[in-house]
């Protein structure tokens, strides 16, 4: 008895999926790596700007058991709120992932 499913079909479906992890990866990547650039600075360690401490950035599982506070970063960051004008700045496209 066929399921109807043709091999290639489900490569296709096998590498699409894949293809969707590593896009996922690169992205989590992305975040911890703008966040250490440009965040940690003045939110980490013992000297916290706000009272916002952006340490738990160091694994995309803790930002993700984080998502509103790490949200609301990616708020102030791609609105140019953050990091002030006088500190280093994000490229347009940084600013965007």
């Amino acid at each position: 008895m066929s399921n109807g499913l043709k091999p290639t079909m489900v490569v296709a479906a096998i590498a699409a999926a894949l293809a969707a992890v590593v896009n996922e990866a690169a992205a989590d990547d992305a975040a911890v790596s703008l966040v250490a650039r440009y965040c940690h600075e003045c939110h980490s360690g013992d000297a916290l700007e706000g009272d916002i401490d952006l340490a738990g950035a160091g694994s995309p599982e803790r930002m993700r058991a984080a998502i509103r506070h790490w949200q609301r970063a990616a708020d102030v960051i791609a609105d140019g709120q953050m990091p002030p004008q006088d500190a280093q700045q994000p490229s347009d496209a940084e600013r965007e992932q």
